[in-house]
């Protein structure tokens, strides 16, 4: 998790002062671009100081509590699930060059620290998603809509979001909902969600949905996408497989996230 990541990076610079990006990669086993965008979103944070190929490190009494807010920002830390299930999806499903919808919420926002390919755009209505994409400014390209703020989510939504992603043609969008089921497919509590997605939707050549095992079986207030809309869906090991089998039917690309 990028939690304990973050924690390591700073265990060790106290231990060594001083760390070069390669070894840091090499420890981690991440690449190169992972870790300068950790570093330079711990440098914000005045928990270290970048240095030509590395970092170093800073007195801890300058440190002050902003280790805290950063991870506060990141809504998947407390599911190991939720992350697991962005990282494949960012690792797998995202190219170079792609430009991508990312909805609000927390699996889907999941994804952003582990989007390393170069020169990505990414549409967004999500403030957690925004302040997930801030450090990584530079490596990346983000825009965002406006619209009434829900508290569902902490997501924009209503007629001027969906007039802003209407506007756009992107490679892939991923969506997420709060229920799944056979008889309903994908449903969400929010109903000001339904045509948000549908406008974000119409907007991608392919709909990747994300959701959780603990999403099937359940029924939420109010039909936001069938199974027709979707191209490929991400879920973990947990999910019912005879649910996964007749989604699978429907022309579904299913993945599950190791």
């Amino acid at each position: 998790m990028i939690q304990d990541r973050h924690n390591q990076i700073l265990e060790w610079l106290q231990e060594e002062q001083t760390i070069s990006t390669g070894k840091l990669s090499e420890r981690l086993h991440v690449s190169n671009m992972t870790i300068w965008r950790d570093l330079k979103l711990l440098e914000q944070q005045g928990l270290l100081r970048r240095v030509r190929g590395g970092a170093t490190a800073v007195a801890r009494e300058t440190q002050g509590s902003s280790l805290h807010v950063s991870f506060q920002l990141n809504p998947a830390v407390h599911s190991p699930t939720k992350t697991r299930i962005g990282r494949y999806a960012a690792h797998f499903l995202v190219e170079e060059n792609d430009n991508i919808i990312l909805e609000g919420g927390t699996t889907v926002s999941s994804m952003v620290p582990y989007i390393d390919q170069p020169n990505i755009t990414i549409l967004t209505n999500g403030l957690n998603t925004m302040l997930l994409a801030a450090p990584l400014i530079g490596s990346m390209r983000v825009l965002c809509c406006g619209g009434v703020l829900s508290e569902y989510a902490d997501s924009f939504v209503g007629p001027q979001a969906e007039a802003f992603f209407s506007e756009f043609r992107v490679n892939k969008v991923f969506l997420s909902a709060s229920g799944v089921t056979l008889e309903d497919e994908f449903t969400d509590p929010e109903p000001l969600y339904a045509p948000l997605k549908h406008a974000m939707r119409r907007s991608a050549e392919k709909t990747i949905v994300l959701v959780d095992s603990t999403k099937f079986g359940r029924r939420t207030l109010n039909q936001v996408l069938r199974f027709n809309d979707v191209d490929i869906l991400v879920t973990d090991s947990g999910a019912p497989q005879d649910m996964l089998d007749a989604i699978a039917v429907q022309g579904i690309e299913v993945h599950i996230a190791p």
